[in-house]
């Protein structure tokens, strides 16, 4: 009987071997669309993405990138270090590196929220909040992802605002410095003109009028040297317009105490506020002229509630007087001030020493 024929030799007598390269010819597609899948989606991204690979050279970059490392080629296939130098001066560019190679190692996320560096190849200050992660590559390795947000325009906006802030302040200041020389100005030739007159009440009437319009050149006076502005320190000021209008009603008799504490408030208090202290100081002058009497100011202010009491030790209340009936115009400018500043007004009865309070809720 004649031999066999053998069989003829290659893929059909190694099955196997056959479906393994199929396999792998499969693979090797699949792994070759991935990757490009991957770097059209790295690379078409509006967004600042890049990825550094494990031999730690640039592998992908986004088009939201390209502007980061203008001026610095090439950059696909170069090594990473190399371009972090070239980009931004040693101490900064030694901590990026040594992230990224912390990052790659260990698996150990980084974030830093805003860093502001000036550029060593290009004259600029460019600042950034970016992080990095370690992630599988396409190819089975390992590398580092790179997203970071360009914080520059964001920063540049942030100081002309914060300019814009300062000069509307400063704007603000000089309109208050120059409200209150102007009131200053009326003020004083008021006074001139109560000193040139010979009746007595035409004097004190322009006295007290001159009085007024200082209570209020000295609001605007502690607005343009206050620190915050639209806030007056009012324990100071008060300190202030009860020495002017010991000054200006000119009575060398009477002594005064004053007791004051810090308490910052809006100009929309300290206005009303202060003009109601001027009142029911003038007041007391008037009613204690040519005697040695004591008027005692005393301020009190805590969270949410401010005290003014203002007495003094003269003759006291009249014995008909009626605290419902309010005929001079000072009682009628204070009773309607603090009805404005939604506080209340503690009036003494007949024949009571002389001791008004004034209580206002403060707004924070």
């Amino acid at each position: 009987m004649a031999d066999k024929i053998p069989l003829t030799r290659g893929v059909a007598e190694r099955p196997f071997e056959a479906l393994d390269l199929k396999r792998a010819e499969v693979d090797l597609r699949e792994r070759a669309s991935s990757e490009a899948t991957f770097e059209a989606l790295v690379r078409n991204n509006p967004f600042g993405v890049y990825v550094v690979g494990r031999d730690f050279k640039m592998l992908h970059m986004s088009r939201g990138t390209v502007g980061v490392f203008g001026g610095v080629e090439p950059l696909i296939g170069r090594d990473f270090s190399e371009i972090v130098r070239v980009l931004w001066p040693k101490p900064f560019a030694s901590e990026v590196i040594g992230r990224f190679r912390q990052t790659l190692e260990t698996g150990e996320f980084y974030i830093n929220h805003g860093v502001v560096e000036k550029r060593q190849n290009i004259d600029r200050t460019e600042a950034y909040e970016w992080r990095i992660d370690r992630m599988a590559l396409p190819d089975g390795t390992f590398g580092v992802v790179c997203h970071f947000f360009d914080l520059s325009e964001h920063l540049a906006l942030e100081a002309q605002l914060k300019q814009a802030v300062a000069d509307k302040d400063m704007l603000l200041r000089e309109i208050d410095h120059r409200v209150r020389n102007s009131i200053t100005l009326i003020a004083g030739l008021l006074s001139m003109q109560g000193r040139t007159s010979q009746s007595a009440e035409v004097r004190l009437a322009l006295d007290v009028a001159s009085a007024r319009l200082i209570a209020v050149a000295r609001i605007h006076e502690r607005l343009y040297k206050g620190k915050e502005i639209g806030i007056v320190e009012f324990g100071t000021y008060l300190d202030e317009i009860c020495r002017d209008l010991r000054t200006s009603l000119r009575h060398s008799k009477m002594t005064m105490a004053i007791k004051t504490t810090e308490c910052d408030l809006s100009v929309d208090q300290a206005i009303p506020l202060g003009l109601i202290a001027n009142e029911l100081v003038t007041n007391a002058f008037k009613h204690c002229a040519d005697s040695q009497a004591t008027i005692s100011v005393d301020l009190e202010c805590d969270a949410t509630i401010l005290t003014l009491t203002v007495s003094d030790t003269g003759i006291g209340m009249p014995g008909d007087y009626d605290p419902l009936i309010m005929d001079g115009l000072g009682m009628k400018v204070i009773d309607m001030l603090v009805r404005q500043l939604k506080g209340s007004l503690v009036i003494p009865a007949a024949g009571a020493t002389a001791r008004f309070q004034v209580n206002i809720p403060l707004i924070r």
